[in-house]
């Protein structure tokens, strides 16, 4: 599965469950093919990402909880 795909069926779960969960305004990070030399890391609003084409799997989807202010500034290293 697709980072894009997973992120629509978890907007979609969402709209029917609406426990305020997951917004596109969401926090996450996407990575793809982590340890390869063509590894893609993103950091950024799950708005930005539901159309980003992060190539062939592995793909691997973080949905961070409450970050540190260090945990925050490391991760803006891959702002999308």
């Amino acid at each position: 599965m697709t980072i894009p795909i997973a992120l629509k069926q978890l907007l979609e779960m969402e709209r029917e469950v609406g426990e305020n969960v997951i917004t596109p305004d969401t926090m996450i990070v996407g990575i793809a093919r982590l340890g390869a030399e063509n590894r893609e890391i993103k950091y950024g609003e799950l708005k930005s990402m539901l159309n980003h084409n992060f190539g062939s799997p592995p793909h691997t989807l973080i949905l961070p909880g409450n970050l540190h202010f260090i945990e925050k500034e490391a991760l803006l290293r891959f702002k999308f």
